[in-house]
């Protein structure tokens, strides 16, 4: 077997470009010659699928949730300063009491 990790086997798989090294190790473990692999690894390859980008509609609701998300941050931080702040002025006036 080729001492070559199943990681840069799966890497070759996806038509990654691999080392000569890599090649050289496959090369010998199916008693080919090294040309042939490093000549086929330089095939043109089918191109990826491209994922859609979302659709507007789509946009809009990422944008909406953003947005919700972004009140609830900014209640959150003005309970806590005003939480805290109360607090600060409850201990500094109880001599006024």
């Amino acid at each position: 077997m080729a001492d070559i990790s199943s990681r840069t086997l799966q890497a070759i798989e996806r038509r990654a470009n691999a080392s000569p090294e890599a090649f050289t190790c496959i090369a010998s473990v199916l008693e080919t010659d090294f040309e042939n692999l490093w000549n086929e690894q330089e095939m043109p390859t089918e191109e990826q699928p491209k994922m859609p980008w979302p659709s507007a509609e789509v946009k809009d609701v990422m944008e909406y949730i953003s947005d919700i998300k972004a009140f609830y941050i900014h209640l959150f931080a003005s309970v806590v300063t005003i939480t805290g702040l109360t607090i600060i002025n409850l201990f500094l006036t109880l001599g006024y009491c």
